[in-house]
């Protein structure tokens, strides 16, 4: 029943204004075997996730935690990114009807298709063989015993087994008698014909008929006569882990407890529904929190507490009943329905939620309080509603019926005295008009004697006397933002004006406030901490009261830019911590009333800015919740808490929490009341696992998935190389938190470090040969949690223009190449070169020639053939030393023809030169190897005779007569001609010049005597013959 709405219109009213009245509130608090449950939250798969079937037929989660989901028309595989159609390419037909899955612990997956029975081995699917189409079963079941899986054909108990050669053998179970088992007892359910089949602990159980048998230990026994079990289509069966056997029927629901010798059954609430006519689609689970599933006419059917939670269209179930179930190994319920796809369970077992769909007013919940009877009120954004522990909200829709029960009694008046001067516009209490009642309530709180205090925003402060279930108008305050009940039962409430405090609030009759002064201004928060010491969060200061009742300023609040902070709590650490709009948490170290430090809570610790709540509950955890949802701490650990858990909106209401007394905890949502049933285990270690799903190259698969346990053993890939994309897809088989996952991969040799994406798949256009590794880990950063990676080898050969006989071939014809290019280089260097020798030694014989020609063009005379005069004198000088040096004799002539100028004037130049030429030539030839003769000047000749000694004239004698005794042939003739000379010897002390002067003096002296002689220095015989 819900607490009277209080809404304030607009206007005045004739009636009075400050007289307080006092409205009964109906409840109707009952118990039931079946009851309306809390609202689920639900994730779709459908076509955009890869389902091209949405018939749901049956579900299964293998070893490695993929899911499969058998259609209508084929078998699907999800691997935490999409589903994807098995078919063909792994020996499963492409269309088809899934009936059944069963995942074994070795890792294999057995298929029921409606027509046909696989094996999966190897990455592929190998058919038993078994032709089910003539089958009179509309749907076939499987049920695994020890490596086999059992089934149920025509009545007739099967057994199919994979064997070693990757073949398939099926038999029948039950062709003979089993020992302990009467004929009778199996003719007669041979006869009745079985129908479904189910092991449990090594007995097996089966339909037979209209009742139930078991074969255990070689005993087939007809159970249901025996266990009270009454006739129906046992289709459903399931042993609990408390050791329940549980049994379903269209109508009924039975349940044998461990040591009890019947069945207690049930009707199902709500009737069969669809399954009056589709038994076969009947299941039992039990999820994590040990609760058992089934299929209710409209939904879900959930024991829990001895009783059954029913979830309908109301609750979330959108899609009806589901035909499959599976809970997965995280807890997970996944439900798959007939045309409209699957839907995995949020949060389901972790929170129950309350919306109006189950009766709240409105979605927007404020805060929430548990009044002494165990009552727990919620304050929404239209009124105050009362939950019974685990069943509908129960509200007061008609308020006018719930104001006219109210008794006489319940009306108090409140003096306008009794405010303290901060509240001093607070008018009185007094009667109320039928059209005016409480409203938006933004706190609630419990006094010590279990009395419940309803603050309203209107200003409104409602009192709820649990011991009468009589309410009444308290008084009429400023907007009511906040009410704490302190350890000395005082109420103390914030208003939009400043604190407020009544002392004994449990006193009947109106309020009496304390007149001791108290902070003013819009109030956010109060918070006791640990010695009991109040403190108070206004848009002003943040302040803190002492034992003495005095108020002292820690720190000033106001806004800057909007960034106000709005909500607090003492963290475990013995923190304060600060939450405010837009710039996260700040936590205050404090020594007495001064800040000694301040720090920001790191980002990654809190998944949104805006905080709108911080608490901390009885086991000293701190709860953060901001527009992103919650973030919890018991100060080691972290966790966020969002809408993939369960929560109802991951939008969180300012400071809407509660810790009950079970250490449960409640928080208000912009979309409904959400319960955390149990917070043991927020800090248990969770693992994520990433798995590599498919490598390819083109078109081509090269590797079957690979998960985080098989990537150490996995053995390398041989690949070709291709210039077709290596493209290699991964996920995670972690499905709860699938929106913040991210993945961080890296191919060693290729990519230079981690290479972080959101997306599913990583892409190599063009891969190196060699020896290759890829990695990926799974990380989440809202939640903290990350994976080690994964590896996936491969050995990329290499092109055959990259291998090593292509290396070494092409290295072979190089080096031949090479040689012959260097041969022949060589062959035409050395051509060159002789070329170049041949030119160089042309060249060089030219300028020899030419060098010879300027040589004798220097040092000999033109027209005789001798020493030109500088040359000549040069020799003598060097012959002159070299005589002076060794003491060696040395002996020069000068010669001049005689009367050589009338040649020249008689028969011409021509013929002069004609012969000096002829002399010189007879000159040269008649000296020996060590004279050498020169022409000195004009027809003057000089011979130079080395090692002639003093006196020994014979040799110039001699030369004289071989030059001159034939006459010079000229043109049309010949000369006869006579020569002077003149001759000397080195002397000592003498050089060129002294004895060119006495060679000189003599030769004149041989011309003044006459001419054709010779004349000696030192004088001797005057020698003409």
């Amino acid at each position: 029943m819900g607490l009277v709405s209080d809404r304030e219109r607009v206007g005045t009213t004739t009636r009075a204004r400050w007289v307080a009245i006092c409205f009964a509130l109906l409840m109707a608090l009952f118990s039931s075997q079946s009851a309306a449950a809390q609202h689920l939250g639900f994730r779709l798969y459908d076509e955009d996730s890869g389902l091209s079937n949405l018939g749901i037929n049956a579900l299964a989660q293998d070893q490695a935690g993929f899911i499969y989901a058998g259609t209508e028309n084929g078998l699907f595989q999800y691997d935490g990114s999409r589903f994807t159609q098995l078919g063909h390419e792994v020996g499963l037909p492409d269309v088809g009807t899934v009936t059944d899955i069963q995942a074994m612990p070795d890792g294999r997956i057995w298929v029921l298709f409606a027509d046909r029975l696989y094996m999966s081995h190897g990455g592929r699917f190998v058919s038993a063989g078994l032709d089910l189409s003539t089958s009179d079963d509309i749907y076939h079941h499987l049920a695994v015993l020890g490596d086999d899986v059992l089934l149920v054909r025509n009545g007739k108990l099967l057994r199919a087994r994979g064997n070693a050669d990757d073949t398939v053998t099926v038999q029948p179970f039950l062709a003979t008698q089993p020992a302990g088992a009467s004929q009778s007892v199996l003719q007669a359910a041979i006869a009745a014909g079985f129908k479904s089949v189910y092991v449990d602990q090594g007995a097996v159980w089966l339909q037979c008929g209209v009742t139930v048998c078991r074969l255990q230990n070689g005993a087939l026994t007809l159970t249901g006569d025996q266990l009270g079990l009454p006739p129906d289509q046992w289709t459903g069966l399931l042993r609990d882990r408390q050791g329940t056997l549980w049994l379903r029927s269209p109508l009924r629901i039975a349940s044998l407890r461990p040591g009890s010798s019947r069945f207690e059954i049930t009707d199902v609430p709500g009737g069969a529904g669809r399954f009056t006519t589709d038994a076969g689609r009947l299941q039992l689970v039990q999820d994590s929190a040990q609760r058992v599933i089934t299929q209710s006419a409209t939904g879900l059917l959930v024991h829990e507490h001895g009783r059954w939670l029913i979830y309908g269209h109301h609750e979330g179930m959108l899609y009806g009943a589901p035909i499959s179930m599976l809970i997965d190994r995280e807890g997970s319920l996944w439900a798959g329905s007939h045309g409209r796809g699957l839907a995995q369970a949020l949060g389901f077992g972790m929170f129950e939620n309350w919306t109006r769909e189950q009766g709240l007013e409105d979605d927007l919940v404020w805060n929430m309080a548990r009044d002494g009877a165990g009552t727990l009120w919620v304050a929404n954004d239209l009124s105050v509603d009362a939950l019974n522990e685990r069943t509908l909200v129960e509200k007061a829709r008609n308020q006018q019926q719930a104001i006219a029960a109210a008794s006489p009694d319940a009306v108090a008046g409140v003096p306008a005295t009794s405010a303290p001067a901060t509240a001093a516009a607070v008018p009185p209490t007094g009667p109320v008009p039928e059209q005016r009642y409480p409203g938006r309530a933004y706190a609630l709180a419990r006094s010590a004697r279990g009395n419940l205090f309803v603050g309203f925003i209107s200003g409104t402060l409602l009192r709820r006397d649990t011991a009468t279930g009589r309410s009444e108008v308290y008084a009429r305050l400023p907007q009511i933002r906040t009410m704490a009940m302190g350890p000395d039962g005082m109420l103390w409430i914030g208003t939009a004006e400043g604190v407020l405090s009544i002392p004994q609030p449990d006193v009947p009759g109106p309020p009496v406030f304390s007149q001791a002064a108290h902070p003013v201004g819009r109030v956010f928060s109060l918070v006791f901490d640990s010695a009991g010491t109040l403190w108070t969060l206004t848009d002003q200061a943040l302040q803190h009261r002492d034992a003495d009742g005095s108020w002292h300023v820690v720190m000033t609040t106001q806004s800057d830019g909007g960034y106000q902070v709005r909500c607090m709590a003492f963290g475990p650490d013995g923190l304060l911590w600060l939450g405010s709009f837009l710039t996260g948490v700040t936590r205050l170290h404090l020594a007495g009333n001064s800040v000694i430090g301040t720090d920001t809570l790191p980002r990654q610790h809190v998944a949104g800015l805006d905080v709108e709540l911080l608490a901390r509950d009885a086991a000293g955890r701190i709860w953060i919740g901001t527009d992103h949802g919650l973030d919890v701490t018991d100060g080691v650990h972290w966790r966020h808490i969002d809408t993939d858990d369960g929560l109802a909106s991951n939008d969180i209401a300012e400071m809407a929490t509660m810790t009950d007394r079970d250490g449960s905890q409640w928080f208000g949502t912009a979309a409904g009341l959400s319960h955390l049933i149990d917070s043991r285990d927020l800090f248990r270690p969770m693992v994520l696992h990433p798995v590599i799903t498919q490598a390819t190259i083109g078109n081509r698969v090269v590797s079957p998935p690979v998960a985080i346990n098989q990537s150490d053993t996995a053995q390398a890939i041989r690949l070709n190389w291709s210039r077709a994309p290596l493209v290699i897809n991964f996920s995670t088989l972690d499905y709860r938190y699938s929106r913040s996952l991210r993945f961080r991969y890296r191919l060693e040799g290729v990519d230079a470090g981690w290479v972080e994406t959101s997306t599913h798949e990583a892409r190599y256009p063009d891969l190196p040969p060699g020896e290759l590794t890829f990695e990926i880990a799974a990380v989440d950063p809202l939640h903290g949690l990350s994976s080690e990676p994964v590896a996936l080898h491969f050995r990329v050969r290499a092109p055959w223009w990259r291998s090593w006989p292509f290396y070494l071939s092409t290295m072979l014809l190089a080096l031949l190449t090479l040689a012959v290019l260097w041969r022949l280089r060589v062959s035409y260097l050395l051509a060159r070169q002789r070329h170049l020798e041949a030119v160089v030694a042309e060249r060089t014989r030219e300028i020899e020639q030419a060098r010879l020609i300027l040589f004798n063009q220097a040092t000999y005379d033109g027209l005789t053939g001798l020493l030109n005069r500088v040359a000549c004198l040069e020799r003598l000088r060097q012959a002159v030393t070299h005589a002076a040096t060794t003491a060696s004799p040395l002996a020069i002539a000068l010669i001049d023809l005689d009367h050589f100028k009338q040649v020249n004037d008689r028969y011409g130049h021509l013929s002069g030169d004609a012969v000096l030429k002829e002399i010189g030539h007879r000159l040269a030839v008649g000296i020996r190897e060590t004279d050498f003769a020169g022409r000195y000047g004009g027809e003057e000749l000089l011979v130079v005779l080395p090692g002639l000694r003093v006196g020994a004239f014979g040799r110039v004698q001699v030369l004289r007569k071989e030059v001159f005794k034939e006459p010079c042939p000229i043109e049309n003739g010949a000369i006869s001609l006579t020569c002077s000379i003149g001759m000397t010897w080195l002397r000592e002390g003498d050089d060129v010049t002294s004895m060119i002067r006495r060679a000189d003096a003599a030769l004149y002296e041989a011309k003044h005597r006459g001419r054709d002689r010779m004349v000696f220095d030192p004088p001797l015989l005057d020698w003409t013959a």
